[in-house]
C-alpha cells in the first residue's frame, strides 16, 4: 500500500525529471537555432544562455507556482461583480415576464443570497433598473410601482 509520503517522494522525483528534461530540450533547441540561423559555432554561447534561462525558469516555477496560480484565479471582487451582472439580467428578465416597460419604476423583492450583491451595488442597480424600494423576501420578484 502506498502511503502519502511515498506519493510525495514520487512526485518530487517526477518533478525533478521534468525540470531536467525541460532544461535539456531548451538547451538543445537553442544550440540548434544558434547553429542554423546565426552561424556555425554560434550555438555554444546561445546554449549557455539557454541553460541559465531554462534552469532559472524551471526552478522559479517550482518554488513560485502556487503564487502564480493564485494570481490568475478570480478574486472575490470579480466574482461579486459577475453576480451583480447576473442579478441585473434576472431583474430585466422579470420585467419582461411581468410585461413592464424599461422606464417603469419597480420594487424589488430579493432573497437572502442576493443581499450582499444589493448592498454592494445598490446605486448601480437603481440607475440601471429604476428600482425604488428593496424588499427582503423569500422569493425573487419585481413589482410595478
Amino acid at each position: 500500500m502506498t502511503t502519502i509520503y511515498d506519493q510525495i517522494s514520487s512526485n518530487k522525483r517526477e518533478t525533478i525529471v521534468i525540470m531536467f528534461a525541460f532544461v535539456i530540450v531548451v538547451t538543445l533547441l537553442a544550440f540548434f537555432f544558434g547553429e542554423v540561423f546565426v552561424g556555425e559555432g554560434a550555438g555554444y554561447p546561445i546554449m549557455i544562455f539557454a541553460v541559465l534561462f531554462s534552469s532559472v525558469s524551471s526552478v522559479s516555477s517550482y518554488y513560485f507556482s502556487d503564487k502564480i496560480a493564485l494570481k490568475i484565479t478570480l478574486s472575490e471582487d470579480l466574482l461579486l461583480e459577475g453576480d451583480f451582472r447576473a442579478l441585473i439580467r434576472k431583474i430585466q428578465q422579470a420585467r419582461k415576464v411581468n410585461n413592464l416597460n424599461v422606464g417603469d419604476k419597480i420594487d424589488l423583492q430579493y432573497t437572502l443570497d442576493q443581499e450582499k450583491i444589493i448592498n454592494t451595488f445598490k446605486v448601480e442597480i437603481v440607475k440601471i433598473t429604476n428600482v425604488v424600494d428593496f424588499i427582503k423576501s423569500d422569493v425573487f420578484n419585481v413589482i410595478k410601482r
